[in-house]
């Protein structure tokens, strides 16, 4: 019987997971992804009609059973009437992801006891009781996972926060007593403790008079990759504040949609630099066509670091439009530029860049992003390396003969055989061994030549070495 792949390892064919509060947020996203690895789902959630339109969703994109059922983790009577019908439906619980969770923020004298009640017994209360449910039944079975999702803030304060941070310090605590309880039993429990994420509990976020509690949604939002929030980002581009201007342009360059570059493209023109650099990375990670003209525009700018993300947002763009533009900047006065436009080129593929980056081998500075450049065109890049290679210095020689050693074309063996002639071993060498790789039969005789009559003992070594790997088996 055949080892498991690695991933194969993390597969849950046959299993059961239960996600409390699934219906949204980063519950559903956990269903999902325990769904996609091949377990069955239930999902639970106060609102049977949520988690139902989520149920079905999940079992539609994965083909695998998903449940809804309604439940309220404060209460015992739930839970254990939750246990019971998870299991009838769908059989024993092997993973129990306790996410059901609420958050009331305010200063503490705000706070009424209701809230604190509210918080405590939603974030921490629900898992005990549904770890005290499942967990003794997974022990008797020998195997199961407890997943407790706690926060950052179970470790570190933040105004505002004291109910919320609390009932996560008490998960991370819960946690490591239920690991102890059940160790060697087959069952784990264990917690994590993300950062913010622009999941609906921190959309409110964005109003609130804090700067830094704007900032924290900002960065969290724009990761929902949902162009509805894209008006609500908007605003916060003419703040005072530079760091929430910042913020937002990060945050429309994370969402990924078009209806962010209109607005990301007018702070090209920004007095700070930062920010016209952090709108042309947010433009080439939506790689919007539309962008490339004030793009090209960004290209002359008056700083290296705005030029160096124009450069590698048009790379990611991918318009053939921008291949003069970037040609010229490899003539840029800063070698940093002038290595982000040879990626570009790389990754645009267009061969009329070519001559260039072959050209471009010769220069130490830029050789790197050359070569890698060259790599992505593939074998379009070959008429032009062998006009290249006979006035090429010798280690550009040496790389152009390593990159036709990895194609698999006509002209890349001819390239190859005529290297076996060049005037240094070394590029001889990475000849030999190259025809040798690729199997190249036509190369067995001036192989032989060279094994023979080559007056470097290293050369005829890697000769040797080739006919052995082309010899018939």
């Amino acid at each position: 019987m055949s080892e498991k792949t690695v991933l194969e390892r993390f597969r849950l064919d046959g299993k059961v997971a239960l996600v409390t509060g699934g219906a949204r947020g980063l519950g559903l996203t956990m269903a999902t992804a325990l769904a996609e690895a091949g377990a069955d789902i239930a999902l639970s959630g106060r609102s049977l009609e949520s988690c139902q339109e989520a149920a079905d969703g999940i079992a539609a994109s994965t083909k695998r059973k998903a449940r809804a059922f309604a439940a309220d983790v404060t209460n015992l009577a739930d839970v254990e009437r939750l246990t019971a019908e998870a299991e009838a439906e769908l059989g024993k619980v092997d993973i129990l992801v306790n996410n059901a969770g609420i958050n009331i923020r305010g200063p503490i004298q705000d706070l009424s006891e209701a809230d604190w009640d509210a918080v405590i017994d939603t974030n921490l209360k629900g898992p005990f009781l549904c770890a005290r449910a499942m967990g003794p039944r997974m022990v008797k079975r020998g195997w199961g996972r407890v997943i407790n999702i706690g926060s950052i803030l179970g470790a570190v304060g933040l105004p505002g926060r004291a109910p919320y941070a609390a009932s996560k310090a008490g998960i991370i605590n819960l946690t490591r007593v239920l690991a102890l309880e059940w160790a060697g039993t087959g069952v784990t429990a264990n917690a994590i403790c993300p950062g913010a994420f622009g999941t609906e509990m921190n959309r409110p976020l964005l109003d609130d008079p804090d700067p830094r509690m704007r900032f924290v949604a900002l960065r969290a939002l724009g990761h929902i990759r949902n162009p509805e929030v894209v008006p609500r980002l908007i605003p916060f581009l003419s703040d005072a504040r530079k760091e929430l201007r910042f913020a937002a342009v990060d945050a429309l360059g994370a969402v990924r949609s078009p209806a962010a570059s209109r607005p990301l493209m007018a702070v090209l023109v920004d007095a700070d630099r930062n920010l016209r650099r952090a709108a042309a990375e947010s433009l080439g990670a939506i790689g919007d066509p539309q962008a490339v003209p004030p793009l090209l525009l960004a290209l002359e700018d008056e700083h290296w670091s705005v030029r160096c993300a124009a450069a590698g947002a048009l790379g990611q763009i991918r318009s053939p439009k921008a291949t003069s533009a970037l040609l010229a900047r490899l003539h840029d006065d800063d070698q940093t530029v002038r290595r982000a436009a040879v990626a570009a080129l790389g990754e645009l593929g267009d061969t009329r860049a070519a001559a260039r980056l072959a050209a471009a081998l010769q220069d130490g500075g830029l050789q790197g992003a050359a070569l890698e450049a060259l790599r992505r065109m593939g074998a379009a890049a070959l008429p032009e390396l062998e006009k290249a290679f006979p006035g090429a210095a010798p280690e550009a020689r040496r790389l152009i003969v390593d990159l036709a050693g990895r194609m698999d074309d006509r002209r890349a063996r001819r390239l190859l055989l005529s290297a076996l002639a060049d005037d240094t071993a070394q590029v001889r060498t990475e000849a030999a061994l190259a025809l040798g790789d690729g199997g190249i039969l036509e190369a067995v005789q001036p192989l032989m030549d060279v094994k023979a009559s080559d007056p470097s003992p290293g050369v005829r070594q890697a000769a040797a070495a080739a006919l052995k790997k082309l010899a018939p088996r």
